[in-house]
């Protein structure tokens, strides 16, 4: 079994992208529209931690320009 780091608002980012790209479907309760067999098909790119943290970054600075 291999375990990877993964920053959790990395991991909500990519997320929030797919709901809006139209990508989850479905029924669920976790996230609405999601199920556990949605999640299980679901890829999720997953660069090494410090590239996570850049890009995180970059995302939360061009939200702060919208603001």
């Amino acid at each position: 079994m291999h375990f990877f780091e993964c920053l959790p608002k990395f991991f909500y980012y990519i997320f929030n992208l797919y709901n809006l790209a139209g990508l989850i479907g479905g029924k669920g309760i976790g996230i609405q529209g999601f199920s556990s067999k949605a999640l299980h098909n679901t890829l999720v790119p997953l660069p090494p931690l410090k590239e996570q943290y850049r890009i995180v970054t970059q995302i939360e600075k061009l939200f702060e320009q919208l603001r």
